[in-house]
């Protein structure tokens, strides 16, 4: 298996010769699918064990940080922040003005997994960034274009 993306011009840097890669996912997995690769890896605990552990772990996961607790894992890193602005240091949690947001990001081993790599193939010509229609249903024409060039659907 290889990570497949895309170039597209990059309208961030002022370089017109800067692209950017876009990974173009080949699907979707689900805790289901994740279940069912551990089983056909080999697993000797039961698919119902797997499904019993992985709940466990998730609610335990919850909870921590939901008492306020970052949680390092090897795959992911969970924790908590408030949006929202206070109107001073006396000021309350307001949930009509404030927010908790859940956060997570990638744990040490995939971000070592992730730079060791597999390997990395480009899958499609590069396109040029779509431009806004004229009008709300129309196709931008670089869209067009480049479906067309890259063999993408309409």
């Amino acid at each position: 298996m290889s990570i497949n993306y895309v170039l597209h011009e990059n309208n961030l840097t002022s370089d017109p010769d800067d692209y950017m890669a876009l990974v173009q996912p080949v699907g979707t997995a689900e805790l289901e699918d994740v279940i069912e690769r551990i089983v056909a890896q080999g697993s000797t605990v039961t698919r119902a064990d797997i499904v019993s552990v992985l709940e466990d772990y998730h609610t335990a996961i919850e909870n921590l940080v939901l008492e306020g607790v970052n949680v390092n894992t090897p795959g992911a890193n969970y924790r908590v922040s408030i949006k929202g602005v206070f109107t001073g240091l006396t000021d309350g949690f307001d949930p009509n003005r404030h927010q908790v947001r859940a956060i997570v990001s990638a744990g040490r081993r995939f971000r070592r997994r992730c730079r060791a790599g597999r390997r990395r193939s480009r899958t499609r010509r590069w396109c040029p960034a779509p431009t806004r229609p004229s009008s709300p249903t129309s196709t931008p024409a670089s869209a067009t274009a480049c479906s067309r060039r890259a063999g993408w659907p309409r």
